[in-house]
């Protein structure tokens, strides 16, 4: 299967991968051998003795060990030991996930995507790029003499980018199932994204972190501030239904927290 990477956990992928492989490999070296054909004579007086035969011809390469080699690997090794693993292909969610242990690893397509708000609100997000591109805006607008009363000023600007950057929003993916209550969703890591939007159907592989039980409720705008919590408070946050304008902001259980290892199509 030729995979399109949304988002790659590639030091959680090899760091599985060698656990398994009893060490990491830097390259991959794959020999061949195909057969050539040789033909010779000998004049010896008017006569000539003439012969064919083959020879056998080894040829070596070495390939490079790439993010995509490693995690084909994984799949590979889950698939053919999945119950030695904990690897639960789920195909069936409201059968499968209630069950499911902390630390198993989970492989399942369902819709994906990241919070409206969270699209809005996290460091590197295009809507701090567009916020940014005002400023140009402005600047040649001015220069032309042309009306900028419609255009956030500078001051406006550096407000808009600290007060997010203050917020300090981690990414966050929410997995839907169709016909099903449960839900997955874990925390992203910016520097695995390998697209501009995470949106629409899409396999995901994950370990996981926590179970969120019925009537639950877990954030979904995290930050170092919440997370530094403590378990009384964070059990209490879960179980307060939110309001309707923050209802987008929460995952309602039932529902699985993962460790997100891959998104790929």
């Amino acid at each position: 299967m030729l995979r399109d990477y949304l988002y790659l956990d590639t030091e959680a992928v090899a760091g599985y991968l060698s656990a398994l492989e009893d060490g990491s490999r830097t390259a991959v070296e794959r020999r061949t051998a195909r057969q050539r054909g040789v033909s010779g004579g000998i004049n010896v007086g008017p006569a000539e003795a003439r012969g064919e035969g083959t020879n056998s011809v080894d040829e070596t390469e070495s390939l490079a060990d790439t993010d995509d080699a490693r995690f084909s690997r994984l799949l590979r090794l889950a698939h053919a030991d999945p119950e030695g693993l904990a690897w639960e292909h789920v195909l069936q969610p409201d059968s499968v996930l209630p069950e499911i242990g902390v630390g198993a690893m989970i492989e399942a397509e369902c819709d994906v995507y990241i919070p409206d708000m969270l699209k809005v609100a996290t460091p590197g997000s295009s809507f701090l790029q567009t916020v940014e591109d005002f400023r140009g805006v402005a600047s040649l607008a001015g220069a032309f003499g042309a009306d900028t009363s419609e255009i956030p000023s500078a001051d406006q600007i550096d407000s808009v980018q600290s007060m997010v950057g203050a917020m300090k929003l981690v990414p966050m993916i929410v997995g839907e199932f169709d016909e099903a209550e449960y839900k997955l969703f874990g925390q992203l890591d910016p520097v695995n994204i390998k697209v501009d939007d995470i949106d629409g159907p899409a396999n995901i592989v994950g370990k996981v972190k926590r179970r969120v039980g019925p009537n639950a409720f877990a954030p979904l705008l995290v930050s170092p501030a919440t997370s530094g919590l403590g378990r009384k408070q964070r059990r209490k946050m879960e179980r307060q239904r939110p309001t309707e304008k923050d209802q987008d902001n929460f995952v309602e259980g039932p529902a699985i927290e993962i460790k997100v290892i891959a998104i790929y199509r």
